[in-house]
């Protein structure tokens, strides 16, 4: 907490960049908001979620240092850090491994900063585990930041992470603050820091998956009951072929050729979930 004791409510600013636009200041503002709601009652747990540099962490050890301000216990660490904490416990000759899991487990306000960029070997899924479920259990405050959605996130953490009448769900939605604007032309309106993992090199065109089941939803338009149009969902299991992953190929070529040389427009059609955002992004990715 030394490190960070200059990260205050008072040096945050509530609506984030000037050049932000109304719709991602209104996401910084209703973070600050819900923060200093929280630091002052301490109910529940809360989430906040966002890309690298967009105030996660600043809101994280504002909350922090204002609990600290009133006198209550209050560890913050992110989360590889607690990990080697615990970890060097075992050989520590000042304390023992219990001492210190006790600690991070039972402590009036944790803060685990940057969730999700740990290693996650079974021995650390586990410890964090046992702190979350051993928090969850006995209604201690926690503020987690992670810039992973919750999708990405361990299956009995996230469970309870989705307790809504339990935690409260914040996302970020500003850029990193770090960047310079002649990065991106309008770095306050576009979603592709969001997407900045997807790239060219780590698209799978799933040849792998041929001969494989797959779901594929269908919307369609149908007339209603009182004379209005309808949408129904139709859901249907059918089997990956050779085709599917041809046409995948195909697309991929597409962008790539389109990525080095922009010519009009391209347009990617297909299912939910079969590549287009990622095609999308990386053509972003690699004229950034």
């Amino acid at each position: 907490m030394d490190e960070l004791s200059h990260l205050t409510f008072d040096n945050f600013n509530p609506r984030g960049k000037s050049e932000y636009s109304d719709f991602i200041a209104k996401s910084v503002e209703a973070a600050y908001q819900k923060s200093q709601k929280y630091a002052r009652s301490l109910r529940g747990w809360l989430l906040l979620q966002g890309k690298y540099g967009c105030g996660k962490t600043h809101l994280a050890a504002a909350i922090a240092n204002f609990v600290v301000e009133m006198r209550l216990p209050t560890l913050f660490a992110t989360v590889p850090d607690l990990l080697d904490l615990l970890r060097f416990s075992y050989n520590d000759p000042d304390t023992t491994f219990e001492q210190r899991f006790s600690n991070f487990r039972s402590v009036e306000l944790l803060v685990l900063d940057d969730f999700g960029t740990e290693n996650a070997t079974p021995w650390a899924r586990e410890k964090l585990f046992q702190i979350l479920n051993y928090r969850y259990i006995n209604k201690l405050p926690l503020v987690i930041t992670t810039n992973l959605d919750l999708d990405e996130i361990d299956a009995r953490i996230r469970s309870r992470l989705q307790d809504e009448k339990f935690v409260e769900h914040v996302r970020i939605l500003a850029p990193d603050y770090r960047l310079k604007k002649s990065e991106t032309s309008t770095p306050a309106l576009s979603a592709l820091e969001w997407l900045s993992d997807k790239t060219f090199g780590n698209f799978e065109l799933r040849n792998d998956e041929i001969g494989q089941e797959a779901r594929v939803k269908t919307t369609m338009e149908r007339a209603g009951r009182k004379g209005g149009k309808g949408k129904e969902t139709i859901i249907t299991v059918t089997k990956i072929t050779s085709e599917d992953t041809k046409s995948l190929e195909n697309a991929f070529q597409a962008a790539v050729k389109f990525a080095e040389k922009p010519e009009g427009w391209l347009v990617f059609i297909g299912q939910s979930g079969c590549g287009k955002t990622h095609l999308a992004a990386a053509v972003g990715n690699y004229r950034l």
